[in-house]
């Protein structure tokens, strides 16, 4: 089962990252707004970083790497209470 939605340009502007393999372009959301985008498609509202580590069975390691610090800035452009509660979630370590 898919759904095709039609996205709001505005919405494509931030959190994307332009990349050219093999000569061809594309454009790839950086890990902040992927994970945004999929809890807000799933209207799911984790309540700290470790929850969504957990669900989306993502190592210590690899969450290490990932820059959370642009949450906050992304959740903003969707103006959306749920959006806002993602986002401090991805801003709440877990202990």
């Amino acid at each position: 089962h898919f759904e095709i939605k039609k996205i709001d340009p505005d919405l494509t502007s931030f959190g994307i990252e332009v990349i050219k393999i093999n000569g061809k372009t594309f454009r790839m959301a950086e890990p902040v707004r992927a994970i945004l985008d999929l809890f807000l498609g799933l209207k799911l509202s984790p309540k700290t970083r470790g929850q969504i580590g957990a669900y989306l069975r993502i190592e210590d390691e690899d969450m290490e790497k990932i820059d959370w610090s642009r949450a906050s800035l992304y959740a903003s452009h969707f103006k959306s209470d749920l959006a806002n509660s993602i986002a401090q979630a991805m801003a709440t370590e877990t202990p």
